[in-house]
């Protein structure tokens, strides 16, 4: 448990286990570069900002925030898009289906989401 109870012990519960299965996902298909998780990840480096290891913590947790906030400002579909995406890391094909779209309309709809929230962070980070 960390220092303070979290608010809700289920999504504590749930972000622990995921990292836990990404690490072994990771470990299991190292040699597998192209994989959709390193995709998933690529795709969002440009946007969130690289910090320094003085407040990471600090600067995690306001980071953590701010997505929080950006998403809730979504219409629910590009929320779920971007969710699933970016958390679940479904591939774009597979969303596509989902919503019954074209991948291009979905690699579209991901990459002005992406654009508005480096926007948004930068609007954070500043103020």
């Amino acid at each position: 448990m960390p220092p303070q109870n979290p608010s809700k012990l289920s999504a504590f519960l749930c972000r622990i286990t995921r990292n836990l299965s990404l690490k072994k996902y990771e470990k299991t298909h190292a040699q597998k570069r192209n994989s959709q998780f390193e995709l998933s990840l690529t795709e969002l480096e440009e946007v969130i900002p690289a910090g320094g290891d003085v407040h990471k913590t600090v600067e995690e947790k306001e980071l953590g925030e701010a997505i929080s906030r950006f998403l809730r400002s979504l219409q629910r579909e590009e929320r779920n898009i971007f969710i699933l995406r970016y958390w679940y890391f479904y591939p774009v094909k597979k969303i596509a289906a989902k919503y019954s779209f074209s991948e291009s309309k979905v690699k579209s709809m991901l990459a002005r989401t992406r654009e508005r929230l480096k926007e948004f962070l930068e609007k954070e980070m500043l103020a």
